[in-house]
Order: structure tokens, then sequence, then C-alpha cells
């Protein structure tokens, strides 16, 4: 790709990495098109997504029956959405989602 420097000699370019580029390093190397006067190089590592880290919580490990528990989860990135499942017999009642899992 092609740049235009300022006076000073710099330039900027923003670009976003693609949502499908595989982890490793990556060079960039910068240099004068117009004469040989070698050039600079970075290098950038693309790392791996972060993985999920799904965690569930309740406010109490125990309680009698009509115990109204709250479950909580959070960490859940997952875009087909999630599951709760639940020993038989244990919860009634609809299930209610806020927010994004």
């Amino acid at each position: 790709m092609s740049l235009t420097a300022d006076d000073g000699g710099r330039f900027t370019h923003t670009a976003v990495v693609p949502e499908d580029a595989a982890p490793g390093w990556y060079e960039m190397t910068a240099r004068c098109t117009a004469m040989d006067t070698g050039g600079a190089r970075a290098a950038f590592e693309v790392v791996g997504a972060p993985r999920p880290d799904p965690r569930l919580s309740l406010p109490a490990d125990s309680g009698p029956p009509g115990t109204r528990l709250t479950v909580t989860g959070t960490g859940f990135r997952c875009a087909e959405g999630a599951a709760l499942d639940v020993g038989p017999g244990l919860l009634t009642g609809p299930a209610v989602v806020r927010g994004p899992l």
C-alpha cells in the first residue's frame, strides 16, 4: 500500500485485524519508495481469541423447600445462546434471562 508522509517524515495508517486472522507474528516494513534508504520494521502478534470462562453462582449452597434461588451465569460468550440444566424436580417457574450471556 502507498502512504504519504508529512514534511517531518511521519505517516499514520489505521487498520483492523480481521476476525479470521490466524494467530502468529506478522511483520510490517515501511520504506521510502523513491530511494533505497533502507526502512523500518515492526512486528505484531495476533493472539487467539479469548477463551470463554463460564461460571455459575448461587446465593447459597443449601436451603429448605421453598427457597428462592437466583442462578447467575457469567462468561458465557456463546453466540448460539446458553442452556441451564437443573436436576429433575428442583426448580419450578419460568426462567428469566437478562442481558447477553
